[in-house]
C-alpha cells in the first residue's frame, strides 16, 4: 500500500499498476513508486517499487544495495520537500532519474522514479559498462510527457487517499445525531441530498447541522456528500457494465455532462478513463 502520513488506510498500490504499465509502455522507460516510509505491499511485484533492470541489479550485487534504498531515498525526500516539484537526479551509480514527488496536506507521501537513463557522456565501472549501454538515453519530449502524466497521477493518489481518510473518519463518529445524518446520506445518496432534510431527520436546525457535522467529521456536509456520490460512481464504474449515463443517475446526477465534470474534478480522471484503468485491475 501507499504510505499515509496520518495513519489512515491508504489506497492500494495495485490500483496504480495499470497506469504505471501504460506510462512504461508509451515511454520505454522503467517506472517505480517508493512510499515515504519504504513500507511496501509485498503482494505487488518488486519491479513496481524497486529497479529490477540488469544495470541496477548488477550495481546492487556489488554490495551497494543500501545506497540504492535508504540513503538515496533520504536525499530525494530532502530535495522534494525543498522544491515541491519534479526534478532530475543522478544516483550514486551515475544514472539519471526523473523524480515526481507526491505531497498531500499531511506531507510527503512518496515519489515516482522515472528511469534509470544513462547520461550521453556518462561513465561507470568497467564491470557495469555493458549493462550501462543498454539503458535508454534521456529524451526531452518523453521526460516532459512523463512529468505531466506522473504529476496527474500524483494528484490522483492524493485525492484517493483523501477519500479513504474521509470514509475512515466517518466510521469513527459516535454522536447519535451525526450518525442519523450519515445514515440519511447513505440511504438517499442516489438522489438529491439536502442539508435541511438531513437536519430535520436528526431533529436539528440546518445551521446547527452544518456546524456540528463539520466539527464531528472534519469536512463540510456538502463535501462529504460529494465524496460519497463519487465513491458510489467509482464502485459502479469498476464493477458493473452500466453506462456512464446510468451511473450518473445512480449517483444522484440528472445531467451526465455535469456528472462527468464533477467526477473529473474529484478524481482527476473522466468516468470512462477511470473505468478502463480499474477494469484492467479487476481482470488481472
Amino acid at each position: 500500500m501507499l504510505a499515509s502520513a496520518n495513519g489512515t488506510r491508504p489506497m492500494e498500490m495495485k490500483n496504480l499498476l495499470p497506469l504505471m504499465d501504460a506510462i512504461r509502455a508509451m515511454s520505454g522507460v522503467q517506472l517505480v513508486f517508493k512510499p515515504g516510509d519504504l513500507k511496501y505491499d509485498r503482494t505487488v511485484p518488486e519491479e513496481y517499487y524497486n529497479h529490477c533492470n540488469a544495470f541496477c541489479t548488477a550495481v546492487k550485487r556489488g554490495g551497494t544495495s543500501r545506497k540504492c534504498t535508504h540513503d538515496d531515498v533520504d536525499a530525494v525526500v530532502l530535495k522534494a520537500e525543498k522544491t515541491r516539484t519534479a526534478f532530475m537526479k543522478r544516483c550514486h551509480a551515475g544514472v539519471l532519474e526523473l523524480v515526481v514527488p507526491v505531497f498531500s496536506a499531511r506531507g510527503y507521501e512518496g515519489a515516482f522514479y522515472f528511469g534509470p537513463m544513462r547520461p550521453e557522456n556518462g561513465t561507470v565501472q568497467k564491470r557495469l559498462s555493458a549493462r550501462f549501454r543498454e539503458l535508454p538515453l534521456p529524451d526531452t519530449r518523453i521526460q516532459h510527457a512523463a512529468k505531466t502524466l506522473l504529476s496527474l497521477l500524483a494528484a490522483y493518489i492524493v485525492r484517493e487517499n483523501e477519500t479513504l481518510a474521509l470514509t475512515a473518519k466517518a466510521a469513527t463518529v459516535v454522536n447519535p445525531k451525526i450518525r442519523i445524518m450519515l445514515d440519511y446520506i447513505e440511504t438517499h445518496i442516489a438522489g438529491t441530498v439536502r442539508v435541511r432534510d438531513a437536519a430535520r431527520e436528526a431533529s436539528l436546525s440546518a445551521s446547527r447541522c452544518i456546524h456540528l457535522f463539520k466539527e464531528e467529521t472534519g469536512v463540510t456536509f456538502s463535501d462529504y456528500v460529494l465524496g460519497r456520490k463519487i465513491d458510489r460512481a467509482k464502485r459502479l464504474l469498476a464493477n458493473t457494465t452500466l453506462s456512464v449515463t446510468d451511473i450518473a443517475f445512480e449517483a444522484g446526477y440528472t445531467n451526465q455532462s455535469y456528472f462527468s465534470s464533477a467526477f473529473k474534478r474529484a478524481s482527476g480522471l473522466t468516468p470512462r478513463a477511470y473505468r478502463d484503468a480499474n477494469r484492467r485491475v479487476i481482470k488481472a
